[in-house]
């Protein structure tokens, strides 16, 4: 906010009071302006005469647009006010220049300046009431009891004049207090560091210092028997240190409602800061256990609004000081390992990412794992555990350097940050120093201990991610333990990539749905006697960023073993579902049946049929469009799963068994819950062919006894397809029809190979 010289901002309600007074000054000079055209003078003393009347209204207009008086107007003011009065006919119209004057020149400047106008305007007058005969030419008695009786008047009206002025510049100043207090606290709470809260505060002291001029402030801390100068503002030149003594600072007192406790003795050292500063008053600042104070001075002595605007700016400060420190502890806490002090692996994964940013080469890791931590845990407790991570810690600096950065993991895990500089064969010596040193015996509380490092190394290469990176540290790492513990493996795409990509599908498989990553994929079964599309088995494939297209069988495994496949089954289902109706359109796949795979670890979930009927009626579909396939039927919970799928068998759901073959007992399923359909290797019943014929046979015999379809998938070439048929097969899938094909793919295969055959009895 911009400030005049006096304190005031622009458009305020002084400045449209001084508007107000220009406006009707100027039109009492104008109008008195006909009385000096119209004296009985020569022309050129009458155009004398108004030449200083538009004299005085310039400098009243000039005096309104700069909201600070002329040099030396108390003096010119009064001369044109002689100028002008002494060519009016009527001398005494003098009085209303000298009020025009008074009021609308004494609404700037200091109080001595309105002294000395207002006595120089009354003087102006009475040299205009002795002066006026002598240029008329006559001799008169100037002194008359009507022209004395206005003086008081003239002096009621500037004395009444420059209250008015002090008061709306108070009121205005304390307005921009308020508003600078308003303002400051909200910036202060939002300042992201501590140096901009320490900028803010300065900024916001120097800024309140200026709208009461002639003050100052002192931040100030005590420590010990010297005070500390933390920062100033105002009308003040501080040193670092003032020798202030520190009975003066810590006295109990209070200053009325401010809780500022006046200075009464002089100080040597304030006088030497601001030597014009006669008025010092100190505040604590945070509370009785501070030592920290706030000074604040003055040439005169201080408003207590003005002291309460510094004390509610110091608890302002304060405020933010203590919330930012606050949060930079806890934020330090959630980054920083609280044992050691290293960074955790959040931050040392984003320092990762800068480094990687920044340099794009030359960026190593390493990845420590102590051998044996855990003997030590057990032997000697937890205690001396605790000292030998914060002595690997030390270790670890001490070799590594101040330019590295080494994180704690948790547990016995480390990892480090190599500068940039190091590379090659000078990264691989460090890491062996680091491992020797770690290796040297270590002086416990309780014992001297002994134990191992093994360390991985990997370097950053495009594309790979910070964490790639420290994957690849890791999987080194853990084959130095499996080398033989104690030693340095360096990450080696070729003796390390299966373990590389294991642990990378592993580790970017959780968020894989969430960010569209997974994608659906159909596989038509067709009749064997008509050859037409009676369904479509979706099939969840993962558009890896890294590794392209990935098939069902390279992912699904890690997906069951970490508890995924809901995630991705369920997101299979909804698609899948949404899709087929979208098809409902399309003449042949109007009746074309869709199948889910569905494995055991779903159906323990208590929502799973739920989950499967909610997305029948988001997508529109009748029940009898879905096939559940189980491909593991033989671990499903009877009291979880069975009851669900019998629900849904109800419903009109189908249920097909996958993996026959395999040797399931198909009677115990089949009376545990509803199936409808059962599904074969057609590769597997043609592995040993002296037992084709009886294998199918067998599970034909099976099929007709209990009702049931039989399908059969992966089937490769029409030998196949034919075989199948005559051992009473009635529909395949695999090579030898299609392969695993997107939505528009499917759409256009169908119409290509004949619209769909009737749904299966």
């Amino acid at each position: 906010m911009t400030t005049t010289d006096a304190g005031e901002v622009p458009d305020t309600g002084l400045q449209r009071m001084r508007r107000f007074v220009l406006g009707a000054g100027l039109m009492g000079f104008t109008l008195l302006i006909p009385a000096i055209l119209g004296a009985p003078y020569s022309g050129q003393r009458r155009l004398v005469g108004v030449a200083a009347l538009l004299s005085l209204m310039a400098i009243a207009v000039v005096t309104y647009r700069r909201s600070r008086p002329l040099p030396l107007d108390a003096l010119l003011v009064p001369v044109l006010m002689v100028v002008a009065g002494v060519n009016l006919v009527d001398a005494m119209a003098s009085l209303a220049i000298c009020m025009n004057v008074l009021f609308v020149m004494s609404l700037y400047g200091s109080r001595l300046r309105a002294v000395v106008l207002a006595t120089l305007a009354v003087g102006a007058v009475m040299a205009t009431l002795w002066l006026t005969p002598y240029l008329s030419g006559d001799v008169i008695q100037w002194l008359q009891p009507h022209a004395l009786a206005n003086l008081p008047q003239l002096a009621v009206i500037a004395v009444l004049t420059r209250i008015l002025l002090t008061t709306l510049r108070a009121h205005f100043r304390a307005s921009q207090r308020e508003a600078l207090l308003a303002r400051t606290g909200s910036r202060l709470l939002a300042a992201a560091s501590m140096p901009e809260l320490w900028r803010l505060s300065r900024e916001a002291g120097e800024e309140l210092c200026s709208l009461t001029r002639g003050t100052a402030a002192l931040v100030v801390e005590l420590d010990g028997d010297t005070v500390r100068v933390l920062s100033s503002a105002g009308d003040v030149v501080a040193p670092d240190e003032l020798h202030l003594p520190a009975s003066l600072l810590t006295r109990d007192g209070t200053c009325g409602e401010a809780a500022f406790l006046p200075l009464a003795e002089p100080v040597e050292a304030l006088r030497t800061a601001a030597p014009h500063l006669r008025h010092w008053y100190v505040l604590r600042v945070d509370g009785p256990a501070s030592r920290r104070y706030v000074l604040i001075g003055g040439r005169r002595p201080v408003h207590l609004a003005v002291l309460n605007a510094h004390r509610t700016l110091a608890d302002q400060c304060s405020l933010a000081h203590a919330s930012r420190a606050a949060y930079e502890r806890l934020d330090h806490k959630a980054s920083h390992d609280e044992l050691t002090g290293l960074p955790t692996r959040g931050l040392f994964l984003e320092q990762v990412g800068a480094a990687i940013e920044t340099a794009r080469e030359g960026v190593t890791l390493l990845n420590i794992d102590l051998d044996d931590f855990k003997q030590v845990n057990d032997v000697h407790g937890h205690a001396a555990g605790d000292e030998l991570l914060v002595e690997a810690a030390r270790r670890m600096r001490e070799v590594c350097g101040a330019a590295s950065v080494p994180a704690r993991f948790g547990g016995d895990e480390f990892a480090v940050l190599l500068p940039t500089s190091l590379g090659g064969e000078d990264a691989a010596e460090l890491a062996r120093a680091l491992c020797r040193r770690l290796t040297d015996p270590m002086v416990l509380s309780a014992a001297t201990v002994t134990v191992g490092a093994s360390i991985g190394v990997a370097s950053w290469s495009a594309p790979l991610t910070a964490g790639d990176v420290l994957r690849c540290a890791d999987i080194a790492m853990y084959w130095a333990k499996a080398m033989g513990k104690n030693r340095v493996e360096h990450f080696d795409p070729a003796r390390h990539g299966d373990i590389a990509r294991h642990r990378l599908l592993e580790d970017h498989l959780a968020s894989a749905v969430e960010r569209g990553e997974i994608v659906v994929r159909y596989e038509p079964s067709i009749d064997v006697v008509t050859g037409e599309c009676v369904a479509v088995e979706a099939e969840p494939h993962w558009e890896h960023p890294l590794l392209g297209l990935l098939a069902p069988a390279e992912f699904l495994p890690q997906a069951r073993r970490s508890g995924r496949v809901n995630e991705i089954g369920a997101h299979v289902l909804a698609t899948a579902c949404a899709e087929l109706a979208a098809w409902s359109g399309v003449p042949a796949l109007e009746r074309t049946r869709l199948c889910v795979d569905v494995t055991a670890r779903q159906l323990t979930d208590p929502a799973f049929s739920g989950r499967v009927l909610g997305a029948l009626a988001d997508a529109g579909l009748p029940p009898q469009r879905l096939t559940l396939e189980l491909t593991d039927a033989d671990d499903t919970d009877e009291r979880s799963a069975h009851p669900q799928l019998a629900a849904l068998a109800e419903l009109g759901v189908r249920i097909c068994v996958d993996g026959f073959a395999t040797g399931r007992d198909t009677l115990t399923v089949r009376n545990a819950f509803p199936v409808h359909e059962l599904k074969i290797d057609g590769a597997a019943t043609l592995a040993s062919p002296t037992d084709a014929v009886r294998s199918l046979q067998v599970v034909r015999a099976i099929g007709d006894v209990l009702g049931l379809q039989l399908t059969a998938h992966g089937v490769g070439d029409g030998e196949q397809v034919a075989h199948l048929r005559e051992n009473g097969v009635t529909a395949v899938q695999g090579p030898a029809v299609a392969g695993a094909l997107s939505a528009p793919q499917l759409a256009s295969w169908v119409a290509e190979h004949g619209r769909a055959g009737a749904s299966s009895r």
